[in-house]
C-alpha cells in the first residue's frame, strides 16, 4: 500500500511525503491564521482515505529541506 501524507507548517509551507519518506516542499505562502481545508481527489484503485487529527507540524530546518 502507498501512503501519502501532506501537511502545512506554521510558516505556511506545505510538504508531502510518500510511505514515511523524506518530506518534499510542495508549496509556500499558505495562510495559516485560520482554518485550513484539505481536498482529496480519490480515483483509481484507492481503498481507503484516513484523516488524522489536526496539529501544526514541526518546522523543518533548511538543511533537512535540501536533502
Amino acid at each position: 500500500d502507498t501512503v501519502l501524507a501532506y501537511w502545512a507548517d506554521r510558516h505556511g509551507r506545505v510538504f508531502y511525503s510518500v510511505n514515511d519518506g523524506e518530506p518534499v516542499l510542495f508549496h509556500c505562502g499558505v495562510a495559516v491564521g485560520g482554518p485550513l481545508w484539505a481536498l482529496i481527489d480519490v480515483y483509481g484503485i484507492t481503498d481507503e482515505v484516513q484523516l488524522l487529527e489536526s496539529a501544526f507540524a514541526d518546522t523543518l530546518t533548511p538543511a533537512r529541506l535540501s536533502q
